[in-house]
Order: C-alpha cells, then sequence, then structure tokens
C-alpha cells in the first residue's frame, strides 16, 4: 500500500519527468515545423498560403465559443471529482457537442452570408464548424491525460498530429493541384479530426453516463473564460494591426521576424506549464507550501537564465535566418522575450485563481491587459515606429504580473510563492538582457558578458541549480 509520503515523492518524479519531456518534445516538434516550412512556401503560391492562414485564423478565433473554454475546468473538477472524472469529461463533451452542433446548423444556414465575411469558399464555412463538432475531443483527452501526469500519452498525439499534418498537407495539395490551398487546409485539419472520432469514441465508452449537474459546474468556471481568451487574441495580434496601420507592411514584416524567434521562448514556458500546473494542484490542495515555494523558485531561475541566453545569441541567430534586410529585428527581440517571461510568471499567480473558480477576475485582467495594449501602440508606434510594439506588450504582460499578483494575494492568506525572490528574478534578469542587448554590436564583450553573468547566477543560487541538476541526473539515470 502507497503511503501519503511516497504517493507526494512519485508524483513529484511524474511532475519532473513530464515537465523535461514535454520540452524535448516541443522542441523536436518546433524543428519539424521550421524544417518543413520551406517545403509549404516553395510549393504553394502567397495567395494559397494566405488562404490556408485565413482559414486557421478563423478556425482558432470560433474555437473559442464552440468549445465553451470548459478545458479551463479540468484541473478542479480532476480534484473535486476524481473518482468521477472520466464521467466529467463525458458530460463536457456533450456539453459542448451540443453546443457545437446548433452553432453547427447556424452556419450551415447562414454559410452563404459567413463565406463573404470570412472571405472564403461556402464549403469551407461547414468544414470548418464540422471540424470544431469533433475536435474538442482531443482537447479534453490531452488535458486529462496532462492531470493525470500521462505525459507519453499526450506526446505521441502531438507526435502523429504533426507528421499527420506534414503528410496530409504534402499528398492532397498534389492531389488539389489547381487549388493547392485546399490541399494545405485538408492537410491541416484531418489528422486531428480523425484523432478528434477516436477519442470521442473513447471519453463516451470510459465515461459511460453523462452527470448534467456538472454542467453548471464546469460553466460557472468556463463562462468567463471565453472573454479572457478573446482578450489574449486581441493582445497577441493588435500590434501587427497597428504596426501595418502606422508603419506599413514592411515593417510589419520585420517585427514579424524578430517576434517569431523570440516568441519561441514560450516553447519552454508552455512545457514547464503542462507539467506545473497538475502537480502545483496536487500539492497546493495537499497544504505542501514550501514544496512549492521550493520548485517555483527553481523554476524562475531556470526561465531567467534562459531568457537571458534567448536574447544574448539573438543577432547571430537572425543573421543565420533571414536576409540582411530583416537583421534589425534584433532590437525587438529582448522586450518580446522578457514579455515571454512575465506572460509565464503571471500564469503562476492566475493558475491559483483558476483552482479557486475565480476566473472572472481572470478575464478582467487580460482584458485591461489588452486595452493597455492599445492604448500605448496608438500612443507610440506612430512616433517610435514598430520598436515600440515590443515594448508595449512588454509592458501589457508586467501589468499581468502585477494585476494576478495582488488578486492572488486577495484570494488567499497562505504564502506559497516567495514573491520577494520573484522580484529579484525580474530585476535582474531585465538589468542583464538591456546590458545584453548594449552590446549587441559587440559580439566578444556580449559572449563573455553572458557567461560572466550566467556563472554569477548559477553561484548565487547555487543550491536551486544543483537541485535542478540532480533531478535531471536521475531521471535520465532512471530506468521508470
Amino acid at each position: 500500500m502507497e503511503t501519503n509520503v511516497e504517493s507526494g515523492e512519485r508524483k513529484n518524479r511524474e511532475a519532473f519527468k513530464s515537465g523535461v519531456w514535454y520540452t524535448i518534445s516541443n522542441v523536436i516538434i518546433r524543428s519539424v515545423s521550421i524544417l518543413t516550412a520551406p517545403i509549404f512556401t516553395r510549393i504553394l503560391t502567397t495567395s494559397d498560403y494566405g488562404k490556408a492562414s485565413n482559414f486557421t485564423a478563423w478556425m482558432s478565433l470560433f474555437a473559442i465559443f464552440t468549445g465553451l473554454c470548459l478545458s479551463y475546468s479540468f484541473g478542479r473538477a480532476n480534484i473535486d471529482f476524481k473518482e468521477q472524472f472520466n464521467e466529467y469529461v463525458l458530460s463536457m463533451q456533450t456539453l459542448s457537442s451540443g453546443f457545437a452542433l446548433l452553432i453547427f446548423i447556424f452556419a450551415v444556414l447562414l454559410s452563404k452570408q459567413l463565406a463573404i465575411l470570412m472571405n472564403m469558399e461556402q464549403f469551407l464555412v461547414i468544414i470548418l464548424f464540422l471540424y470544431l463538432l469533433i475536435v474538442p475531443s482531443v482537447d479534453y483527452m490531452q488535458t486529462k491525460y496532462r492531470f493525470c501526469f500521462k505525459y507519453k500519452e499526450n506526446i505521441t498525439i502531438t507526435y502523429i498530429n504533426t507528421i499527420g499534418v506534414v503528410g496530409f498537407s504534402l499528398i492532397f495539395i498534389f492531389i488539389f493541384n489547381e487549388q493547392r490551398y485546399l490541399g494545405r487546409i485538408i492537410g491541416i485539419i484531418l489528422p486531428m479530426f480523425l484523432i478528434g472520432i477516436v477519442f470521442y469514441v473513447k471519453i463516451f465508452i470510459e465515461g459511460k453516463r453523462i452527470n448534467l449537474t456538472y454542467w453548471s459546474y464546469a460553466l460557472k468556471i468556463s463562462i468567463p473564460m471565453i472573454p479572457h481568451a478573446l482578450a489574449i487574441v486581441v493582445l497577441t495580434q493588435i500590434d501587427r494591426i497597428m504596426i501595418t496601420k502606422f508603419s506599413g507592411s514592411s515593417a510589419l514584416g520585420i517585427y514579424s521576424f524578430g517576434y517569431s524567434y523570440a516568441i519561441l521562448l514560450s516553447i519552454f514556458t508552455n512545457s514547464i506549464a503542462q507539467a506545473w500546473i497538475p502537480w502545483l494542484y496536487n500539492e497546493y490542495h495537499s497544504g505542501r507550501y514550501e514544496l512549492i515555494k521550493k520548485a517555483n523558485k527553481i523554476i524562475n531561475i531556470g526561465m531567467g537564465m534562459l531568457t537571458i541566453l534567448f536574447v544574448s545569441i539573438a543577432p547571430e541567430v537572425l543573421k543565420l535566418l533571414g536576409t540582411e534586410a530583416f537583421w534589425e529585428a534584433k532590437w525587438v527581440v529582448a522586450p518580446i522575450a522578457i514579455g515571454a517571461f512575465f506572460q509565464y510568471l503571471y500564469s503562476n499567480y492566475s493558475s491559483i485563481e483558476l483552482y479557486h473558480k475565480k476566473t472572472i477576475p481572470i478575464a478582467v485582467g487580460t482584458i485591461l491587459a489588452a486595452g493597455i495594449n492599445y492604448i500605448l501602440n496608438y500612443m507610440f508606434i506612430p512616433k517610435y515606429g514598430y520598436v515600440a510594439a515590443a515594448y508595449t506588450t512588454c509592458i501589457s504582460y508586467l501589468f499581468l504580473v502585477l494585476f494576478h499578483w495582488i488578486n492572488c494575494k486577495k484570494i488567499i492568506k497562505e504564502k506559497i510563492y516567495d514573491d520577494a525572490f520573484i522580484l529579484k528574478i525580474i530585476v535582474v534578469t531585465v538589468i542583464i538582457t538591456i546590458g545584453v542587448v548594449k552590446l549587441y554590436d559587440a559580439i566578444l564583450i556580449r559572449y563573455l558578458f553572458l557567461v560572466v553573468c550566467i556563472v554569477m547566477m548559477s553561484f548565487i543560487y547555487k543550491s536551486e541549480v544543483k537541485t535542478a541538476v540532480i533531478k535531471l541526473k536521475q531521471q535520465f539515470s532512471s530506468k521508470k
């Protein structure tokens, strides 16, 4: 019989191993995307590429509504209904399917008008909403696996989808030789649609029965997350729209190039979050606050160092990836990378808010941040150009850190994070990145400065670094 201590240690090992393998997996998947991108740019016209991108953009937007953001409720539901979690997942699938079916019927009836609005063929509108009827089941299963620490299953799903998208896209592009954008669209959605059908059936088999009482539980948590999700879209896209308006498409191209590199940092932040949040909920529910605080410090140090590294090597990486016309994009990397670091930091606090089902403040914070971003863009892009958009985005995410920190303080009395330490890491990371940017034109001095800073941080936080290294060695030497 497993004791509580043994169970806790096992979950710690599982969470750490999940984080490591999610990171490795996501790096591999992103590498596949980067390596295959030149293939598609050569076999698709810019018009084909644009039509496929337009389809996926609308798909991402409507998915927020058709899925009702129900998966946001899974983390807490896994605690409240642990023994009936399969039943809960089935109940969520039934709720989202019913709502998505209703939207699908309206989409079919209004497909002509929607086609004009969305700038795509009428039959693609129907395909899009049919896809959104099935695909939430994949999100539900992946979220379930994440909270059950079944990272192997999650990674397998992602690999199958990634390989499927590349393979099916190439096949259907040549089948639809005269309309290659159709081949690309089918290639993007077909793998996930097929996986969705499998999981749709699997959820029904495992869930066995539908419990309608779960619907009101989930909707109270999830409905406020819809404006949150929409505000996130605005927060991430409004800068591009306003750069185009005030500075032109050429400036947007340079900004997007630098942004695409800097946001690669999110591979690591998202991977950590996939493992961190399920573990956090378990430990927080068990009252192991000191363990949470200690683990969070280690991760924060690692993310701070990673942010500094990304900013430091930016000029050389951008020269490898783009022509000379794009090299000035290096000036947007630092604020965007720091913004990604802030995004990770505020998620620590918002995860606790979500645990306590306080989703309205989450939505309010994101809407306010999007508004701040818009106002700052309007004020500074006309005066300072596209570089200003990177700094306004960074400031918006810093606002979210402060907002969720204050709100989290109101919700809980326990001190689960070392806030003073987090502030220290923020200050150190920002100061070092500023120093690195000042040395962008002095490559040898810059890398010497980087090495000195990393060594100093490793020495100052040697106990945390040592703990992280030991855990890594344990995971890679483990036969489990």
